[in-house]
């Protein structure tokens, strides 16, 4: 035995054990020193709260992005990416409790990305975190991942059975159908349709993404379309949004037109022998208003130009003004020497009786047989100037009112009556139902104008009998009487200036805006 051997066999049990433990603690801490350096060298991890390809995600999930080492806020938000671009908030929070950088920066390692609205539902998006340094120095591993939202029942549009898409305030025929459509296949049986509150019967298509509902019995009025809640899809995701719809259901009667660059205010004669008149249905605006011999006449306004409008008279000096008004085009068949003279002194665009515009009609004996044909009204108005938007249709805000039942308009020996079936007026004037003979119908009329002013004689004569014409003052404004669907109300009308359109408004101060179909103004003295 050597000297080594005979001395380490002469150790003690003591001995050998401080001996192994002293080799033990050399060995684990060179052991946990390489384990330390190994883990210092790895790059930072990130994770998402969401598996990447993970569908139907609901539209107002936060997305947690969770890192194995600290990282300052500034840094995570230069790397974070979302495709396509949507508005939120990166903040930090959750796993960090207040640590900060040798520069004094906090840092974290998780962070929550906000949404400021619902994701966009159905659509896939990318999240990306770019390579970038955590709060100590270390490697932050880029990563990618995509999610798709799950798709959110909603409606697409309210239609009329000819395709043509509601926009709110829209005005709906009477008895019309409409089609409601959504973007998913909706459980039929718990998704309604309220029509002032009130459920509506359904008719489903095959699809289930598409209902009708019929009008038929719900007089003319405003009315509100809504979702009733619990509505949801036949994968059961319910119908987060609120979805309303305001419509007027309004009696309409189809005339052929064509649109005109401008108006054209075309003048009526509406003594006995003249009616029934054409055309006038299909007008926007009706003026009636006092003339010599106790008849009255009419500038009827047309942004859209039926087929036949007539008989066509001489104008007056308020038709002057009323062209002024509405920045349009006076068609008349002429004038008297003191009219001729006032429009040549002031003059307004106008177009009288012209060969291969006007024609006679055969059906009616002389004046009251001159005419004009819609294509000719478009063929002689100028093609330089174009003035959209001078007769704005809009909600009427007449819902209550006595006495707009039936009414008197005695300047003019007229009689209006509402027809609670269609939510319009006739008109009886000097004892005749007023109609038009093109249609063949009674005038329906949305909305009875009768507008006070004051009229001065003027000096010079106006018709073959002598007697002088008057000039209604159609600029310093006045009082008004609005009737409605059958309601009245008291207002005012008023003018900017001579080349602007009436303004039309209650006493509240509401503005009582010309509804789509015809609007009568009987212009009276007083």
């Amino acid at each position: 035995m050597s000297f080594l051997t005979s001395k380490l066999a002469g150790f003690s049990a003591r001995t050998w054990a401080i001996v192994a433990a002293a080799v033990v603690v050399v060995l684990v801490a060179g052991t946990a020193g390489g384990y330390y350096a190994y883990a210092e060298a790895q790059p930072t991890i990130v994770t998402l709260n969401l598996k990447s390809g993970v569908t139907e995600v609901p539209t107002d999930k936060p997305l947690m992005i969770t890192l194995s080492r600290t990282a300052t806020l500034d840094a995570v938000k230069t790397a974070f990416h979302l495709d396509p671009v949507i508005d939120g908030e990166l903040h930090s929070g959750g796993a960090a409790s207040g640590a900060r950088t040798a520069s004094g920066a906090r840092s974290a390692n998780t962070f929550t990305w906000t949404p400021s609205h619902p994701w966009a539902d159905l659509t896939r998006y990318a999240v990306r975190l770019d390579s970038m340094k955590d709060a100590g120095g270390h490697q932050v591993k880029p990563a990618r991942w995509t999610f798709t939202t799950t798709i959110v029942p909603k409606v697409m549009s309210l239609a009329t059975d000819t395709g043509t898409t509601l926009a709110d305030a829209a005005e709906v025929p009477v008895n019309a159908n409409l089609k409601v459509a959504f973007n998913t296949t909706m459980d039929q049986a718990a998704t309604k349709i309220l029509v002032n509150s009130q459920p509506i019967q359904l008719a489903w298509e095959t699809d289930g993404r598409s209902a009708t509902l019929s009008l038929k019995g719900i007089r003319p009025s405003a009315v509100e379309f809504s979702l009733a809640p619990g509505g949801h899809d036949t994968g059961g995701r319910p119908i987060l949004a609120a979805w309303k719809l305001t419509a007027n259901i309004v009696f309409k009667i189809n005339i052929h037109t064509i649109p005109l660059t401008r108006p054209a205010l075309i003048q009526i004669p509406n003594d006995p022998a003249a009616r029934d008149q054409s055309g006038l249905q299909a007008a926007d605006v009706v003026y009636e208003y006092a003339t010599e011999g106790g008849i009255t006449r009419m500038t009827a306004i047309f942004t859209n130009a039926p087929d036949v409008i007539g008989p066509v008279r001489s104008g007056r000096l308020i038709s002057f003004a009323l062209t002024r008004h509405y920045s349009g085009m006076l068609f008349l068949s002429g004038l008297s020497a003191g009219s001729f003279a006032r429009i040549n002194a002031d003059p307004v665009p106008s177009f009288f009786d012209t060969q291969g515009y006007f024609y006679r009609s055969r059906d009616r004996f002389a004046p009251n047989n001159l005419y004009i044909n819609g294509p000719s009204v478009q063929r002689a108005l100028d093609p330089s100037g174009h003035f959209p938007g001078v007769i704005k249709n809009g909600p009427v805000p007449i819902t209550s009112g006595d006495g707009g039942a039936s009414f008197t308009v005695p300047e003019h020996n007229s009689s209006y009556a509402v027809d609670a079936a269609t939510g319009t007026y006739t008109k009886t004037e000097d004892g005749h139902l007023m109609g038009d003979a093109a249609v063949g119908q009674p005038l329906r009329i949305r909305l009875v104008v009768v507008m006070h002013t004051t009229a001065t004689t003027t000096s010079y004569v106006e018709d073959v009998n002598g007697v002088h014409g008057l000039d209604f003052n159609m600029e310093s404004g006045g009082r008004a009487d609005f009737y409605y669907d059958g309601f009245h109300a008291a207002g005012r009308w008023s003018s900017p200036n001579r080349s602007t359109p009436f303004k039309f408004e209650l006493d509240s101060g509401q503005v009582v805006n010309l509804p789509a179909g015809l609007t009568f103004v009987d212009v009276v003295r007083g």
